[in-house]
C-alpha cells in the first residue's frame, strides 16, 4: 500500500461497483469493529470531520449487512452517538447536512422521478404515477426506456403498448408525464432534473 493519505473521496468510483477490498483497505485505517457486538470504534477521533465519520460508519454497517453479520444497515443520529460516544451536538448538524445532500437517509422529498418503461411494466408505472401525482402534483415525472423508443420528436407516434387495444385511447392522461426520453437517457435524465430544479 502506498504512503499517500487516503480520504473518504477515495471511495467514490466513476465506472465500477464498490470493491469490498478497497473499502476495507480504507476503513481499517479509520475504524475497527468489535467482533462480539459489532460496535464500530474510530481509531483516531480527530483526523476526520464528523460527516466523514458518519459516512465511514455507514459503509462499515453496509459491509456488515452484506456479510450477514447484522440485519439492518440503517442507523439514526442517536444510534451513531450511542455506539461511538461522539458528541451529540456535533452529530445532528452533520447528519442533517448529509440528508440534505441525499447521501444518507430515506428522504421522501424527491422532486424528480424517472421510470424506465418496458412492455410489461407500463400500466403499473402509469398507475403509480397517478397515485404519486395525487399526493404530490409538484413532482416532475420522466418516462424513458425501450417502450419510449418508438416516439417521434413531436410525441405523435407512441408505441402500441401505450394505447388500449379495446378503446384505442392512450393510457397516459395529458399532464401526467412531464418529459419523455427517447434514446439513451442516463445523461439526459440528469440534464432534465438539473433544468427542472434550477428553473431553466
Amino acid at each position: 500500500m502506498s504512503n499517500n493519505k487516503l480520504t473518504i473521496e477515495d471511495l467514490f468510483t466513476d465506472s465500477q461497483p464498490i470493491n469490498e477490498d478497497e473499502i476495507v483497505q480504507i476503513l481499517k485505517q479509520i475504524l475497527v469493529v468489535e467482533r462480539d457486538n459489532n460496535q464500530v470504534h474510530f481509531l483516531d477521533q480527530k483526523s476526520l470531520k464528523m460527516e466523514e465519520k458518519i459516512i465511514a460508519y455507514g459503509l462499515a454497517k453496509k459491509l456488515l449487512k452484506i456479510k450477514g453479520v447484522i440485519r439492518e444497515e440503517e442507523f439514526s443520529a442517536s444510534q451513531f452517538h450511542d455506539e461511538t460516544g461522539l458528541k451529540k451536538g456535533s452529530i445532528d448538524p452533520a447528519f442533517s447536512n448529509l440528508k440534505d445532500k441525499y447521501i444518507i437517509g430515506k428522504n421522501k422529498n424527491y422532486k424528480v422521478i424517472g421510470f424506465s418503461l418496458y412492455g410489461s411494466n407500463i400500466l403499473f408505472s402509469i398507475e403509480i404515477i397517478k397515485r404519486l401525482k395525487k399526493k404530490r402534483p409538484d413532482l416532475f415525472i420522466v418516462f424513458g426506456g425501450p417502450s419510449c423508443y418508438f416516439l417521434n420528436e413531436k410525441l405523435e407516434v407512441p408505441c402500441a403498448s401505450l394505447y388500449s387495444s379495446y378503446t384505442g385511447k392512450c393510457f397516459i392522461e395529458r399532464g401526467l408525464i412531464d418529459a419523455f426520453v427517447i434514446e439513451e437517457g442516463e445523461e439526459t435524465f440528469f440534464e432534465l432534473a438539473d433544468n427542472f430544479l434550477n428553473n431553466k
